[in-house]
């Protein structure tokens, strides 16, 4: 943080310039040992008087241009402190711009996951992801799977028989690793999720897109490593997991 300068200081570097302009303004043995003639003593003194007023002049503005900055430092250091406070529980909160983007994300993550709680439920009328970072995020999904990742997935409708030969594919070979269970239909667009713990045991939630007919996936999605706000995600996964695969 830059210490502000305050006008007194200001004051005080404008004085000195001032000072030092009168004292040199006084005589000539500067002209002289620089072997100036006379006749140019009284130009050369003008001149250089104008020269150190500009001088102080800049110095004062920039001293004041650093202490109106140093202030918006401490008013913006300020609002931080009084957003982290106000964010409280919600600490470590990010945002992605589109729900690709959180996509992108997560197929970046996914290949240094141990255990994933995974949704994939779009909207009615919706149809399989088609963008290709869509397409990016199902094939290290796929892919993550296949390497062993502990997956638990809640899916739509429309995912349904890719989540079936996924599982059939696995219990074919004797892994337990992967496990889904189908929700149904919803009448209104569902707020999917996923959470992502790493191999280091870093776990975070990637949450907030809901895949429309009309928006797609272009609202804003969040992520976040707050402990409290993954155990709740963590505790609604595991409901409907529970809940779904007793029907």
């Amino acid at each position: 943080m830059r210490k502000y300068v305050g006008p007194t200081l200001v004051f005080g570097v404008s004085l000195l310039v001032a000072i030092v302009g009168y004292i040199y303004g006084k005589f000539d043995d500067l002209w002289v040992s620089l072997g100036v003639p006379v006749e140019n003593h009284a130009v050369l003194t003008v001149g250089f008087s104008i020269f150190l007023l500009l001088i102080g002049h800049f110095l004062s503005t920039l001293m004041l241009t650093v202490g109106h900055a140093s202030d918006l430092d401490r008013k913006i250091e300020a609002f931080e402190r009084s957003l982290n406070s106000s964010l409280g529980g919600v600490s470590g909160l990010r945002v992605c711009q589109t729900s690709d983007a959180a996509l992108t994300y997560i197929a970046a993550r996914l290949p240094h996951a141990k255990k994933v709680w995974n949704t994939r439920v779009p909207a009615p009328g919706v149809g399989d992801y088609g963008s290709s970072e869509a397409l990016a995020y199902s094939r290290a999904m796929k892919k993550a799977i296949n390497s062993g990742v502990h997956f638990r997935d809640v899916v739509g409708r429309v995912f349904e028989e890719r989540a079936k030969d996924i599982s059939t594919a696995r219990a074919s070979k004797g892994a337990d690793n992967y496990c889904y269970v189908l929700l149904p239909e919803p009448n209104v667009p569902f707020f999917n999720f996923i959470v992502i713990e790493d191999v280091a045991g870093f776990r975070e939630v990637i949450f907030g897109w809901v895949i429309t007919p009309v928006r797609g996936f272009e609202q804003e999605c969040f992520v976040s490593n707050n402990a409290r706000l993954i155990d709740t995600f963590i505790a609604l996964h595991e409901y409907m997991i529970t809940s779904y695969r007793a029907k």
